[in-house]
């Protein structure tokens, strides 16, 4: 694993972001750029976890992550896919929750295409205190908008409540666990990550968020604690939608409902 910026000094509150990305290189570093200059970052200790399937962006990445002072960055390509119908932003995910750094406050999950509130961190950090997931909310900028991207290279940071918005998002990708709430999940459920998906491969885009937040959902109620839902935390960086293989997106959906049903049967035979 690569180790590309260093935190200056000690950070009180231990902070693990989660990103699976295949391209999308300015809109990520332009997200990296927006979570260094997050309020009061120097009370936190940011490490950004970033795995991808394609080693083509390694070397712009590295380039141009030593200006991220704030934060520390680990970056890494675990593995080559060539294919971008069979990408598996599931795999990805599940490789980096078990490899990150065991020793944080909470971790959450975020997209490489999104900008976040200046106040991210402080908001998810009340309800982390509380003990409680949460489910981040946002919307989708126009293509108009799209110029942010670049937003890396000049330094600009332009105010988050300033940039555009055209529709509102579900955003069910954009999750926080706190540590204690996340371990008792995984022994719960005897899994070895939130996306640890019992030998289903969820290929190409969708589904395996759906199956996460079914997990979120169903455990949420198990324990009677809520699952906080925090609108307005981000903004998505209009993009061309990618290719997608519908067979297999049709497949990803119907395995939705037997792994819901596998999930259930454990939390019920964790009642009995």
């Amino acid at each position: 694993m690569a180790e590309l910026s260093k935190l200056t000094g000690n950070r009180a509150v231990k902070v693990n972001i989660i990103i699976a990305k295949r391209d999308r290189n300015d809109s990520y570093l332009t997200c990296l750029h927006y979570i260094n200059n997050f309020d009061h970052i120097d009370q936190y200790d940011v490490r950004v976890y970033t795995y991808e399937d394609k080693a083509d962006n390694r070397d712009y990445i590295i380039s141009a992550a030593g200006k991220f002072s704030n934060i520390t960055l680990d970056y890494k390509v675990p593995y080559i896919n060539p294919d971008i119908k069979k990408f598996n932003k599931a795999k990805l995910l599940d490789m980096m929750l078990r490899e990150m750094r065991q020793d944080y406050d909470w971790w959450s999950l975020i997209d490489a295409d999104m900008i976040y509130r200046p106040d991210f961190l402080d908001l998810i950090k009340v309800h982390a205190e509380q003990g409680n997931a949460v489910i981040s909310l946002g919307h989708h900028m126009p293509q108009d908008e799209c110029d942010i991207q670049d937003d890396h290279r000049s330094g600009n940071v332009r105010s988050f409540a300033d940039l555009q918005t055209c529709f509102a998002s579900k955003g069910y990708s954009q999750k926080s666990i706190p540590k204690q709430y996340y371990r008792k999940l995984l022994a719960t459920l005897n899994i070895n990550s939130l996306y640890d998906t019992m030998g289903y491969r969820f290929i190409g885009y969708g589904g395996e968020d759906v199956y996460a937040l079914n997990i979120l959902s169903l455990y949420a109620r198990y324990v009677n604690k809520d699952l906080v839902m925090l609108e307005n935390m981000w903004k998505h960086i209009w993009h061309v939608k990618e290719t997608i293989d519908q067979r297999q997106w049709e497949k990803n959906k119907r395995n939705l409902l037997p792994l819901k049903r596998e999930i259930q049967r454990r939390l019920a035979s964790c009642r009995a």
